[in-house]
C-alpha cells in the first residue's frame, strides 16, 4: 500500500497556480510528484490535514499556523520532515511541540548542517536523526518552451534588465552598487521604502507574475543575480531566481562576488555573464537586448537533469 503523505506550508493562505511564495510554489511540486496532500495556513487546513499519515513533511516555518496539531497526535507512528533552503529559518511551532514529546525529525535543505544558522535548543538539534543536503532550488526549473507566454516573442517590447524580491541587509552593498534609474527593481509595494529609505534608487515595479502575460519575467532581457555576503563563505546552491530566469528563457549577470558559488555549483558560465560594476552591467545588459545573446542550450539540459534527479533523490529520501 502506498503511504499517506501529507505536506504541511507554513504559507498563509491556500495554493494557487498564481502563487508567487517560493517555498509554496515548491511545496506544490512535490505534492504533485509524491502524490501527497498539500496543507497550507489557512482556517480549513485542520479538515484537510486529518487524518493518520505515514510521512508528514514541514516546509518552511513561520510563527503563525491555524492547523490544528490533532494530525500529528493522530499519527504518532508517521516519520517527520522538515524541509527549508533557508539557512536561518527554525522549524516550525508544530514540528517543536512534536520534539518536545519524544519525537525526532529528519532535515532537508540545500545547504549544510554546519551552515545552518538555526536557533535551536539542544533538545530540539539532538531530535534531528538525519541531515540530508539536496538542491531544493532546481525545483523551480520548467522548460521555457512551454513557459514563456507566446505574446512575449523575443524582442517584443523587452527591458534590459531586472532584478526582483524584497530588501535584504546583507546585499545593501550590491542594491548602492548596481541600482540606477535604468535598473528596473520588482518588489511589492510595502518593500520599495526599505530600498530608497538607504538611499538606494531605481525604477520600482510591483511583483512579476508567474502566470498571465502581465509583468513576466519573459518580459525582460536579462537579470542580475547577487547573494548574500554570509552566502559567499556558506555555501547554498545556485538560487531559485537562477532556475526562475532560465524557465523564462533569460540568462543572469552575476556579481564576480558569485563566482565561487557559480564554480561549486557546476555550471560553466563564461567571463561575459559575471560584471563588476553597474557601467558594465548596463553596457552588456543593452547588448544582450539588441543581439539577443543567451545562454548555450545545454544549460536547459542540464536545469532540466538537475531537477529530475532532485525529485527522485527527494522521493528516496522521504520513503526509505
Amino acid at each position: 500500500m502506498k503511504p499517506r503523505i501529507l505536506i504541511v506550508d507554513s504559507h498563509k493562505g491556500y495554493a494557487h497556480d498564481a502563487v508567487t511564495n517560493m517555498h509554496l510554489r515548491n511545496s506544490m511540486i512535490l505534492a504533485e510528484y509524491l502524490n501527497a496532500t498539500l496543507v497550507t495556513t489557512n482556517p480549513q487546513s485542520h479538515l484537510q490535514a486529518k487524518g493518520v499519515w505515514d510521512k508528514i513533511i514541514f516546509v518552511h516555518a513561520s510563527y503563525y499556523s491555524f492547523v490544528n496539531k490533532r494530525f500529528l497526535d493522530e499519527s504518532p507512528k508517521a516519520d517527520l520532515f522538515f524541509v527549508t533552503n533557508e539557512y536561518t529559518i527554525t522549524p516550525p511551532t508544530l514540528l517543536l511541540l512534536a520534539v518536545k514529546e519524544g519525537r525526532s525529525y529528519s532535515v532537508i535543505a540545500n545547504f549544510h548542517k554546519e551552515h545552518s544558522d538555526m536557533k535551536l535548543s539542544e533538545n530540539n538539534r539532538n531530535a534531528i536523526s538525519s541531515w540530508n543536503m539536496l538542491n531544493l532550488n532546481a525545483l523551480i526549473y520548467e522548460d521555457p518552451a512551454t513557459n514563456v507566454p507566446e505574446e512575449l516573442g523575443f524582442f517584443n517590447n523587452k527591458r534590459p534588465c531586472v532584478y526582483y524580491g524584497t530588501y535584504r541587509p546583507d546585499r545593501e552593498i550590491y542594491f548602492k552598487k548596481y541600482f540606477r534609474k535604468w535598473m528596473i527593481v520588482s518588489t511589492s509595494n510595502k518593500n520599495q521604502h526599505k530600498f530608497t529609505k538607504q538611499g538606494i534608487h531605481a525604477t520600482f515595479i510591483d511583483k512579476l507574475q508567474w502566470v498571465g502575460t502581465e509583468q513576466r519575467l519573459s518580459g525582460f532581457a536579462s537579470s542580475l543575480y547577487i547573494e548574500d555576503t554570509t552566502t559567499h563563505a556558506n555555501y547554498n546552491h545556485l538560487a531559485n531566481r537562477f532556475y526562475e530566469a532560465l524557465s523564462h528563457g533569460i540568462p543572469c549577470f552575476f556579481d564576480m562576488s558569485c563566482r565561487k558559488t557559480v564554480r561549486k555549483s557546476g555550471w560553466n558560465v563564461e567571463r561575459f555573464w559575471f560584471v563588476d560594476s553597474e557601467k558594465e552591467l548596463k553596457e552588456k545588459a543593452y547588448e544582450v537586448l539588441a543581439s539577443g545573446k543567451s545562454y548555450p542550450k545545454e544549460f536547459y539540459e542540464q536545469a532540466a537533469a538537475e531537477r529530475k534527479s532532485i525529485l527522485e533523490q527527494f522521493k528516496s529520501i522521504i520513503l526509505k
